[in-house]
């Protein structure tokens, strides 16, 4: 990494003194070196740029279905997704299934890369069907042409686990990291920074199940292992801290939470830039710990920037946006601000209610967060409506001693304890999702 990071300002000079003065298949090893260590040091942007030059040229070169044009276009495909542009994502890797099918056939192995790609991309917007189906795809191929304990299976467990995940079934999300986890064990032993994804994926999933210290233990693995073989501002150790924090933030201890989120987003902002939906939620990781905290100027500020990113680029997305838009909606609530809580909560229930419907997990946890609001506000027939619903759709999918299960009926047992009186303006929501 560093030594990529002295190269690569020298590769750009070099470039623009001999550009003028070369033709352009001498441009192209040139091209794709600055591409390459651009992308490496977290530069999307030069990468992207430089990527999309050299595509021109070799179709060029090449013609626009060979496989030298295809390569970089499918690198391109990975930068497009890190800084948003989705849509570009899809059709390129849409472009090159077409090609591979028409050259190879449709199960053909060339194909799982480009599969696994386009599942990236889909996770990168959300869109939790899509991503399944291209990873259904791949593992359909691969168990044809590859040992179920082979390297390539790992990786096509993993993405297949992140569809799941996005799902909302996090049991059979869990049981494909741990699949994913036993390949790369076995493949590259304990320590190695495939293992750190793997255990970073699964403590989430713990997570996500209830099992708070078995996540924390996992998150806590994964910082030693990319502590040894990554710079603390790498993109990969950003979302470890940040997983570690929200595990910090669940218990309380809302200094050491801080600390990681702020650590966190500075590394999202260098890497994917302030717009991004990755840094977007940073932004209202750190404003919920700002809240918490009692600092209401500093959350109120972050709260803004993560509206701006939102509306600016994300308004579209309906599932990272709603997730988002509850987490901001918890901040409001935690600085009292009650209507402005129920505003985003709204927005938020309309655009998953549009996605998943209104029998899912993620819509219980807006309700459930919904009617706490009107139960603040002293709306009875408002609140307990909705804190029933998503108790009965809690206990349906997760059952009755799920920890989230248990929020959903604390705060049933708060709404018959408080008889839906209001609360005054500064009491905190007592059980959040």
């Amino acid at each position: 990494y560093d030594l990529i990071s002295l190269l690569n300002p020298h590769i750009e000079t070099v470039i623009l003194q001999l550009e003028p003065l070369i033709d352009d298949k001498e441009k192209i090893p040139l091209y794709a070196l600055y591409a390459a260590s651009s992308y490496g040091i977290g530069d999307n942007t030069k990468s992207k740029g430089m990527l999309e030059k050299l595509a021109k040229l070799k179709e060029h070169q090449y013609g626009e279905y060979h496989l030298e044009t295809i390569k970089t276009l499918t690198n391109l495909s990975k930068v497009l997704t890190n800084v948003g542009e989705v849509s570009s994502t899809e059709a390129i890797l849409k472009k090159i299934l077409i090609v591979n099918e028409k050259n190879y056939g449709a199960n053909h192995v060339e194909n799982i890369p480009i599969l696994q790609l386009l599942s990236r991309a889909y996770y990168a917007i959300g869109e939790g069907q899509k991503c399944l189906e291209s990873m259904q795809k791949a593992l359909s191929i691969g168990k044809k042409r590859y040992a179920n304990n082979s390297p390539e299976m790992g990786k096509i467990f993993y993405r297949h686990a992140l569809a799941y995940y996005l799902l909302g079934d996090f049991q059979k999300s869990k049981d494909l990291f741990e699949k994913s986890l036993a390949v790369n064990k076995k493949a590259y032993g304990e320590s190695h920074l495939e293992v750190g994804s793997d255990l970073n994926e699964l403590g989430t999933v713990y997570y996500a199940l209830g099992d708070i210290a078995k996540g924390k233990e996992m998150i806590e693995r994964v910082l030693a292992i990319f502590r040894v073989h990554l710079k603390p501002d790498h993109v990969m150790y950003a979302g470890s801290q940040i997983n570690f924090g929200l595990m910090r933030y669940e218990v309380g201890d809302l200094e050491t939470s801080k600390i990681y989120f702020q650590e966190a987003l500075k590394t999202r902002i260098a890497y994917y830039g302030p717009e991004h939906i990755w840094t977007a939620f940073a932004v209202t990781n750190l404003s919920m710990v700002y809240a918490s905290l009692g600092n209401e100027k500093e959350s109120q500020e972050l709260l803004e920037k993560a509206l701006v990113i939102i509306e600016k680029k994300y308004d579209h997305n309906p599932i990272w946006c709603s997730f988002l838009l509850n987490r901001i909606s918890i901040a409001y609530y935690r600085v009292g601000d009650h209507e402005k809580s129920e505003t985003f909560l709204q927005k938020a229930l309309k655009k998953i209610s549009e996605s998943y419907g209104t029998d899912h997990v993620f819509y219980a946890i807006i309700i459930a967060n919904l009617g706490n609001v009107y139960r603040s506000q002293g709306d009875k027939e408002k609140s307990k409506p909705l804190l029933e619903e998503a108790y009965g759709i809690l206990q349906k999918y997760w059952g009755p001693k799920h920890p989230t299960t248990l929020k959903a009926q604390a705060n049933l047992a708060l709404w018959e304890s408080s008889l839906g009186k209001p609360r005054k303006k500064g009491d905190v929501l007592q059980y959040p999702f």
